[in-house]
């Protein structure tokens, strides 16, 4: 589930320069009982399907070790598909969604299990390595002295510029790259204690204890995640919840075989599956048909789904955005298509049901959305330009590249003409308003920490000097606003109470928050962004999500077994009741509030990877230089677009 959440929010932005807005579609009620059916029992089955025959193929631990599917494969499948009754009857731009989705989906999953698998060598690396000072302090003859001198040397070897993570990562190759115990203890001394030697020179029993399970939690959380099964698919019917749950009711006659078994049982009856169809994207622009109402109202209609008329409702805010889309296709029609339509805003698009408590039939209960994801690049003249000038190259490069070749075939000939016609259409900008583009210190980066104590932190670093010029915290963010976030923290707490008082009743039905979370949110974002524009900052690091859940559930268990030892019951409920305080923060929501900001002004987002040790300050200024770093060393470009 969280698999398919991540893959549906960001399954099209893949660049800085790009958001995503959306809108509710408005339609009669035939036409929403059409839509309905076509994808819940034509789309999402098909899809269901294909997923099947991927987890049930007999080379697919080969396709998961290499971390790919094969180039044709899904192609053949839908191929093949789309002749079985079951699944006929669907626009062929239906066809191609179930490609896209399937595809994405297996990107993400096969990305998250290859990162998994490198985080869990380095987990279990750090965890062989690992030992008490007590038993370090045997290789120097007991002396925290010749220990500490030793620590000293190594560290004044490595270069002081680099970040934190850095300086780490130079330790564990170091500690590979020797086998003198002396060198391999120091090294273990000083990765413990954050690449720094402490003015504390006691480590205790109960200390090492605490931070080797810390490591022993994230390496069994890390097997298991790799261990999970492939994606499945949305049980709409929730027939798999059903007949998990008969055959566990028979669990007298029916022993489940292992403890193994017997989890997948209770994750199954656990899991609360999506109760609405997949979605259906349509990667090219000119598949959306935009045209007003006598009341000046915007409509949209859908290749493949020409019969049917939708009615735009969305925001004031968002309204400018739709409007330009309308736009965009009327001035290219009008002048007999001079303009290419890839210099359009809208880039791609996405239709898709949300769960909503309504009354009535499915797709009444259920509410229709258009997503449609726009290049903010394009909203200007001079951003316009820019992106013509670079398409032209591609495109040059391309006609360059085919006349290279001999004896061009016909339709080689006919692909090239298609290219001069398209590269003589870009030469043609759409005419927009003129705005500057934003320049920034190429020195100056924005380093944004979150974590659980302290919700949002800033750093402004001038990575040129590997200095910070200022810090912020998440009161001097807000201001007067602050009050805000001790109300949110409040609403989440009683709301979280009321579902848990909720779940005890037979009609339980999840409440939702208040859009006090999101406001304040973009609160937050709009502070930072102000600090990015007032300073040129050039570069926004926000941290690596993943990683920091992985990091804080650690640190959950861990803490509940200082709290609580022995007594499992207990670790879990305090565990529970813990994260129920703490992950009161929707830091994905965050972050796509800060990209979606710095995405209208053109300051570049990155992620990086946040330390663990340290202070929040710290953390923030560490996050900034560990990005130039990896400029610095050639590994990322300094004018790549996240």
């Amino acid at each position: 589930m969280l698999l398919y959440k991540y893959v549906l929010l960001n399954i099209i932005v893949d660049a800085m320069s790009l958001i995503t807005i959306q809108c509710r579609l408005v339609a009669s009620a035939d036409t929403r009982q059409f839509l309905w059916m076509l994808m819940s029992q034509k789309n999402t089955p098909l899809i269901n399907e294909i997923f099947m025959r991927i987890a049930e193929h007999p080379d697919f631990s080969v396709w998961k070790e290499k971390g790919k599917l094969p180039k044709n494969f899904l192609a053949q499948q839908i191929a093949e598909l789309k002749e079985d009754k079951r699944f006929q009857g669907q626009p062929s731009r239906f066809y191609a969604s179930v490609h896209k989705m399937i595809d994405y989906v297996y990107e993400s999953w096969f990305t998250i299990q290859d990162k998994n698998k490198f985080r869990l060598q380095g987990h279990t690396r750090w965890l062989e390595m690992l030992k008490p000072d007590t038993e370090i302090l045997q290789c120097f003859d007991g002396s925290w002295e010749k220990l500490q001198n030793q620590a000293k040397k190594i560290l004044d070897e490595i270069d002081s510029t680099l970040s934190h993570t850095r300086i780490v990562d130079k330790l564990f190759k170091e500690y590979e790259a020797t086998n003198d115990p002396r060198i391999q203890g120091a090294i273990v001394y000083l990765i413990k204690n954050g690449a720094s030697i402490p003015d504390n020179k006691v480590e205790t029993e109960k200390k090492y204890k605490k931070l080797k399970r810390k490591v022993e939690i994230q390496v069994h959380k890390l097997k298991k995640q790799i261990e999970i099964s492939a994606p499945t698919g949305r049980d709409l019917n929730q027939q798999k919840w059903l007949d998990t749950l008969i055959l566990a009711s028979l669990a007298s006659t029916t022993m489940p075989l292992n403890q193994a078994q017997c989890d997948r049982w209770f994750s199954a009856l656990k899991k609360n599956s999506p109760s609405i169809p997949y979605p259906v994207i349509y990667e090219t622009n000119e598949d959306l048909k935009w045209s007003l109402s006598d009341q000046n109202r915007l409509h949209v209609r859908f290749n493949g789904l020409s019969d049917h008329t939708f009615k735009i409702y969305c925001d004031s805010r968002q309204l400018p955005y739709f409007q330009r889309f309308y736009e965009d296709q009327e001035l290219k029609k009008a002048n007999k298509n001079q303009f290419s339509s890839a210099l359009f805003t809208l880039r791609s698009a996405m239709i898709i049901w949300k769960e909503d408590d309504g009354k009535g039939e499915l797709w009444d209960k259920h509410k229709l959305y258009l997503h449609c994801t726009l290049d903010t690049d394009y909203w200007t003249v001079e951003g316009t330009q820019v992106v013509a000038q670079r398409k032209q190259k591609e495109v040059l490069n391309i006609i360059d590249g085919m006349k290279e070749k001999d004896d061009l075939r016909d339709t080689q000939k006919k692909f090239i003409q298609r290219k001069e016609t398209t590269l003589a259409r870009l030469n043609n900008i759409f005419p927009r308003p003129g705005k500057p583009i934003y320049q920034g210190n190429p020195n100056l980066f924005l380093g944004v920490a979150m974590g659980l104590q302290e919700s949002v932190t800033l750093a402004l670093v001038n990575v040129g000097e590997g200095k910070a010029i200022l810090y912020r915290n998440i009161k001097q963010l807000l201001g007067d606003n602050y009050h805000l976030l001790r109300r949110r923290r409040n609403e989440k707490q009683k709301l979280n109470h009321q579902n848990h008082k909720a779940r005890k009743r037979a009609s339980f039905q999840q409440k939702g928050e208040s859009n006090l979370g999101e406001y304040v949110d973009r609160l937050i974002a709009k502070s930072i962004l102000k600090i990015a524009q007032e300073y040129k900052v050039s570069t926004i690091i926000i941290p690596l999500l993943s990683q920091m859940r992985s990091i804080t559930e650690a640190e959950v268990q861990a803490r509940a077994e200082e709290r609580i030892p022995e007594y499992k019951e207990g670790q879990k409920k305090y565990a529970k009741d813990y994260r129920v305080q703490v992950h009161q923060w929707s830091y994905g929501r965050l972050i796509d509030n800060i990209k979606a900001n710095s995405a209208k002004v053109g300051i570049v987002v990155r992620e990086g990877k946040q330390p663990k040790q340290g202070t929040f300050t710290d953390k923030a200024l560490q996050l900034a230089l560990s990005i130039q770093q990896n400029i610095t060393e050639g590994k990322i470009p300094r004018n790549t677009k996240f």
